[in-house]
């Protein structure tokens, strides 16, 4: 199967790695000089930017029309005066390329930060209710391509991400009066996020909303702290009268239903891994 990947970044670039030891892979860089790194590497890769407009070099659009699955990986952008127009504007011309080639299958990388802060528990079958910028964009990327794109499309929300550099540890080490002591923490690994993904490019499931996220959730202030500790790091410290819930992701129905079991599904693990 021919597979492009929009945005080789930190989970992109091992993704495309991963699949290329049964696949041709193909995948985009912001910038040429990046894509030409890559290709020195022995990587199929190409420029493709949605920042400040489209610009897309001819093996991007090459690469487009004959990929038989594109997966998207471009968060909304930080930092811009109007991110909701721009990732929009970018997502339908990404969606408009798609759709004009041989693509049968769209796999779009979304977040659980579609879901809002009111929604204390939520699964695969809860209906988004977004309530900040990033997850309302993100969630309106998702509901284009489900309506704009004729071929199959699927969305993976997944959790915050750990993995190689990515160390829970550092995150939040030495600051004081955090808030939500008691929240769920909802993380995924890298390496399953992977799995997942490619399980959902190969096989064909009914089901089209997955979540990446642990089983286990302990709370915000253990997990942290101990994390912390283990790298020799101060501590963070939680206000002690915060006593909001935060969210709780399931992704059980998604693991049951791709037949993927995650290695990592007790965040504690991820910490020593």
């Amino acid at each position: 199967m021919r597979i492009s990947i929009i945005g080789l970044g930190w989970y992109g670039l091992p993704l495309a790695r991963a699949l290329s030891d049964h696949h041709e892979i193909s995948g985009s860089k912001t910038s040429v000089e990046e894509a030409a790194a890559l290709r020195r590497k022995g990587l199929s890769a190409f420029a493709l930017s949605l920042n400040p407009e489209w610009t897309a070099d001819e093996v991007a659009e090459s690469k487009l029309r004959e990929a038989d699955a594109v997966v998207i990986n471009i968060p909304p952008p930080r930092g811009n005066e109007n991110p909701e127009e721009f990732y929009a504007i970018g997502m339908r011309e990404l969606e408009k390329r798609i759709s004009a080639g041989n693509a049968t299958h769209v796999v779009f990388v979304s977040s659980t930060g579609v879901f809002g802060a009111g929604q204390h528990h939520c699964d695969e079958d809860t209906e988004p209710q977004p309530d900040r910028t990033a997850g309302r964009v993100l969630f309106e990327a998702e509901q284009l391509f489900r309506s704009s794109f004729r071929g199959k499309f699927s969305v993976i929300r997944p959790g915050g991400l750990v993995g190689s550099d990515r160390f829970p540890g550092r995150f939040m080490a030495g600051r004081t009066g955090l808030s939500g002591k008691k929240h769920p923490v909802n993380l995924v690994h890298r390496d399953d996020l992977i799995a997942l993904t490619r399980a959902i490019l190969e096989k064909d499931f009914e089901r089209t909303v997955f979540h990446a996220v642990a089983k286990d959730h302990p709370s915000k202030q253990d997990f942290y702290q101990k994390a912390a500790a283990l790298l020799n790091l101060e501590r963070p410290e939680f206000d002690p009268g915060d006593e909001s819930q935060g969210k709780f992701i399931s992704a059980e129905k998604s693991k049951t239903a791709a037949g993927v079991r995650f290695k990592y599904d007790d965040p504690y693990d991820m910490l020593t891994a």
